[in-house]
Parts: C-alpha cells; sequence; structure tokens
C-alpha cells in the first residue's frame, strides 16, 4: 500500500488526479491506471489535453455522485482506447 491507503499493482496501480469543475462542486479524485493515463496523454498528445479531456468528460455527469462519476470515466476510458 502506497502512502494514501491505496494498493497499488505496478503499472496498474492508480494515479489520482484532482480535478476541480469550473461551476465549484468539490474536489474529487479520479482513479485512472498509470497505464491509461499515459496512454491518453499521448493519444491527446500532452498532458493539458488529456486533463481537459478527463474534465469535458466528467462535466457530463456533474451532477451524479461521485462513486457514479468514477465509474462513469473509467467506462469512458476503456471506450476511447477501445
Amino acid at each position: 500500500m502506497n502512502q494514501n491507503g491505496r494498493q497499488e499493482h505496478g503499472d496498474n496501480a492508480e494515479t489520482l488526479i484532482e480535478i476541480t469543475p469550473d461551476k465549484n462542486p468539490p474536489l474529487i479524485n479520479i482513479g485512472i491506471s498509470k497505464e491509461n493515463w499515459k496512454k491518453l496523454i499521448v493519444a491527446k498528445g500532452n498532458e493539458t489535453k488529456a486533463n481537459a479531456w478527463v474534465r469535458s468528460r466528467l462535466h457530463e455527469v456533474s451532477g451524479l455522485s461521485a462513486e457514479v462519476r468514477g465509474i462513469y470515466m473509467r467506462v469512458m476510458i476503456e471506450n476511447f482506447f477501445g
């Protein structure tokens, strides 16, 4: 386990991405595997664009719970890499 109490498994360890949507909902952490985060950065061209993509996806479900947003994000990432 790491300092945050999250269990790590090599490249499948979670990368926490802090996203603060524009309309000031509470700060949320979305768990994305390091492998998928790296692939998303490459696919989008850089980290800023990858963050923008994540923010856009989260905006689509901003009225839902943090748990549901996390599930949605994982589904969107899986669909993105098909």
